[in-house]
């Protein structure tokens, strides 16, 4: 057992003697389930990543740093630590010098909102990013988003919002952890940055707007995934 955080060893405990009732455990990634069974689990376990209806959307078409259209950037998740809102702010405060018609939405909300919401007053950037809250039609978000970029410093399973983007065809720029790692595989179905290092996806950004082929790759491919999987 593992002693460091007295919640979670009180689970692993009762997990421990309650192992023997269970049929069968269902685990969202193989990162969890090697959790649980390299150390003391042994029922009859499989793994079942996240859920996703398998709708495909249209969009009007990708961004183009020759255009004269905004690039659309899109941040959807709790407003807590864990995820880690603020590494795309401090992205922006980076690139929009190089790209001034850029725009990043960021949908919920979290005990981080104040802290976001001043940073972003005290830098100026009132005009590149929107808080936009909780929202019952984040579809109409992914609909106009160019790119999606989740920044949270750990995941169990899959992002259930990388794959609600990737139904849209948006390119995803994500995290290398956790059941990211599992799932999307760097410049074929995702683009993956270093976790928590602003200067990293800062670079893979640029790459993205940079270029727009990669970007129509990696939706597309992303997209085939979801379809052969779900």
């Amino acid at each position: 057992f593992t002693w460091s955080n007295g919640l979670f060893n009180l689970t692993q405990i009762l997990y421990y003697f309650t192992d023997y009732k269970y049929d069968m455990r269902i685990s969202i990634s193989k990162i969890v389930n090697n959790s649980w069974y390299q150390c003391y689990l042994s029922s009859p376990n499989t793994i079942i990543n996240n859920p996703v209806e398998l709708v495909q959307f249209k969009k009007n078409g990708m961004y183009s740093v020759n255009n004269k259209k905004t690039i659309q950037l899109l941040f959807v998740g709790r407003l807590i630590k864990l995820k880690n809102p603020m590494l795309p702010i401090l992205a922006m405060k980076h690139i929009i010098a190089k790209y001034p018609k850029i725009h990043l939405n960021i949908v919920g909300e979290g005990p981080e909102k104040e802290k976001l919401v001043k940073y972003i007053k005290d830098n100026s950037l009132e005009n590149y990013v929107s808080i936009i809250g909780l929202t019952n039609d984040v579809e109409k978000y992914y609909e106009k988003s160019d790119i999606l970029i989740v920044s949270s410093n750990w995941t169990s399973g899959i992002p259930l919002v990388s794959l609600e983007a990737a139904m849209y065809k948006i390119p995803l720029l994500l995290p290398d952890v956790g059941g990211i790692k599992e799932f999307f595989r760097n410049n074929e179905t995702a683009i993956l940055y270093k976790h928590g290092n602003v200067l990293d996806l800062t670079t893979k950004l640029i790459e993205l707007i940079e270029d727009n082929e990669l970007g129509q790759k990696i939706a597309s491919n992303a997209i085939t995934k979801l379809s052969k999987k779900y």
